[in-house]
C-alpha cells in the first residue's frame, strides 16, 4: 500500500541475477544485479529523496509523489525504488498519471551494454508495460552527466490505444542509463501522461521529469 514519501519505506530485495534476452546493437545483454539491501527514501527540503540501493541510484522527487512497495519485472530485470503521482480508478483498475522507478541490469556476455541503446529497448518495453497496444515513436536520446560520469536520457512518445475511458491520448517514457561497472548500466525509467485523460488529476509539467533526471546521483 502507499505510504508517505516522509516514511522510511522498504521498496525491494533483488536477490537473484535474472538473464534476458535483449540484445542490444554492442552485442551486451542485458540482466538483473544481485543486491542484498532494500531501497529506502528519505526526506530532504522540497523533495523527497529515493535512495534506490538496487539500482545504485538516488533521486529525488516532488513531495506530493507516493511512495510505493510496486516491483515491475520487464523484460527480466526487477525494477524498484517506485513512487507515483496522480493514482486514479479507472473501470475498476488502478492508474495514476506519472511513476518513477529504477533497476540495475548487467550484461551476461563479456561485452558491456551499451547504455543509448539500452535505455532505447527499456523505453519500448515500458511503454508496452503501461500503454499496451500502443503507438511508441523512436526514442530520442540526449547526453547527460551523472556525477561527472557520461549517460543518456531516451525519451519516446507514445499514442496509447484508444480507450477514452482510461487512457490519456498521449504519453511518453523518459529512461535515464549510465554506466554500472564494466559491464552493466543503471537505469532509471519514468512513464508519463502527456494528457489528462479520466480523473481530476492534473498532467506534470515537463520540468518536473526533467528535475527528477537532473536530480540523479549515484550510490
Amino acid at each position: 500500500m502507499p505510504a508517505t514519501l516522509s516514511i522510511i519505506a522498504i521498496i525491494a530485495i533483488v536477490g537473484t541475477v535474472i538473464t534476458i534476452g535483449v540484445i542490444n546493437r554492442n552485442g551486451g545483454t542485458p540482466e538483473a544485479v544481485p543486491t542484498p539491501a532494500p531501497a529506502t527514501t528519505s526526506v530532504p527540503p522540497a523533495t523527497s529523496s529515493i535512495v534506490n540501493t538496487p539500482a545504485r541510484l538516488t533521486y529525488a522527487v516532488p513531495t506530493d509523489w507516493m511512495a510505493s512497495n510496486e516491483t515491475v519485472d520487464v523484460l527480466g530485470v526487477s525494477f524498484t525504488g517506485a513512487a507515483e503521482y496522480g493514482a486514479y480508478d479507472c473501470a475498476g483498475a488502478r492508474r495514476t498519471r506519472a511513476r518513477v522507478m529504477g533497476a540495475a541490469a548487467q550484461s551476461k556476455s563479456s561485452k558491456p551494454l551499451d547504455p543509448e541503446s539500452t535505455a532505447a529497448t527499456f523505453a519500448k518495453a515500458f511503454a508496452e508495460t503501461y500503454y499496451p497496444g500502443a503507438r511508441v515513436d523512436s526514442p530520442a536520446g540526449q547526453s547527460t552527466l551523472v556525477d561527472d560520469k557520461p549517460a543518456v536520457v531516451v525519451t519516446a512518445k507514445i499514442s496509447p490505444k484508444a480507450d477514452p475511458a482510461c487512457l490519456p491520448k498521449e504519453a511518453e517514457v523518459t529512461v535515464l542509463a549510465t554506466r554500472l561497472g564494466d559491464r552493466g548500466a543503471a537505469l532509471l525509467v519514468i512513464t508519463n501522461d502527456l494528457t489528462r485523460g479520466p480523473g481530476s488529476t492534473e498532467t506534470l509539467p515537463g520540468a518536473t521529469i526533467r528535475k527528477i533526471v537532473d536530480s540523479v546521483r549515484r550510490n
